[in-house]
């Protein structure tokens, strides 16, 4: 006599906003940003990051917004990078809007 067995399906576990993506990245040169302090990297970024659909649409959305200061001295540059969590419904949302199948690099 054969048996089969099927394993019971293990319960997935997700996290509450599972789905980080990059709404704007700002690259400044080592020489620009040497005498600046950290709130002021910030703000440079953070007013040019307020002109972009991306804000508003994570303003709109109430969208918790975090930042990032990359110093990479091999390129010369400081990069700021603003993120979000998203959940699904807000991902999807974002996909919807900000794709752009002619740029693979969109996060």
């Amino acid at each position: 006599m054969d048996t089969t067995q099927c394993p019971a399906s293990k319960p997935q576990w997700r996290f509450e906003r599972p789905h980080r993506v990059r709404l704007y990245v700002e690259q400044l040169h080592i020489n620009d940003s040497f005498n600046l302090c950290k709130n002021e990297l910030y703000w440079s970024a953070a007013n040019k990051f307020k002109l972009t659909d991306q804000y508003a649409w994570a303003e709109r959305n109430d969208i918790k917004l975090e930042f990032t200061i990359d110093d990479r001295a091999v390129d010369w540059f400081k990069q700021i990078r603003f993120n979000a969590d998203l959940t699904e419904s807000e991902y999807t949302d974002y996909c919807l809007r900000f794709f752009d199948h002619h740029n693979e690099v969109w996060k």
